[in-house]
């Protein structure tokens, strides 16, 4: 899908969702400690799964609630295109990347759903291993945006984060 107009930066909309999106990935990375011992006691003693312990479950279920939202405000508002200079394999990188984050972002809360609603015990491994995945993926497009803005000082972090029309 193409945006349906190009921007100089992203909105102020995308901006809060993917800072809150951004929280939230990092914050998962450090409550998931624990949620074998937690999705054992929940299954096998059927506890409710509401106490503080659990808060990786309850953190993983808001994004999956508006994961729509990141890949349809792009195509409706527009988003910002590639800098200047880039060279074209880094625009495809580019692209493939925010797929791929998209992608991670559907299926690890998915899978996390299916291991602790649906008591799918077998898909935890996996789950964990895709989560890991969406972690470093998010982290190395930290890292790329952080090289954009300071090292080859094209603004791409600025575009980021200030809106623009």
């Amino acid at each position: 899908m193409r945006p349906l107009k190009s921007r100089t930066g992203n909105s102020s909309v995308q901006i809060a969702l993917y800072r809150s999106l951004t929280f939230l990935v990092f914050a998962k990375r450090f409550t998931h400690e624990g949620m074998g011992r937690a999705l054992n006691n929940r299954l096998d003693g059927g506890g409710s799964g509401c106490d503080v312990t659990q808060i990786h479950v309850w953190l993983g279920l808001e994004p999956f609630m508006r994961i729509a939202v990141p890949v349809l405000v792009p195509v409706t508002l527009g988003g910002p295109a590639p800098a200047k200079g880039n060279a074209p394999m880094l625009a495809t990188a580019a692209h493939w990347r925010n797929r791929l984050l998209n992608v991670l972002m559907v299926v690890t809360p998915l899978l996390g759903g299916l291991v602790w609603f649906g008591g799918f015990r077998t898909v935890g491994e996996l789950h964990e291993i895709v989560g890991s995945a969406l972690f470093f993926v998010a982290l190395a497009y930290a890292v790329v945006a952080l090289w954009h803005q300071y090292v080859k000082q094209d603004g791409t972090l600025t575009r980021m984060l200030i809106p623009g029309g």
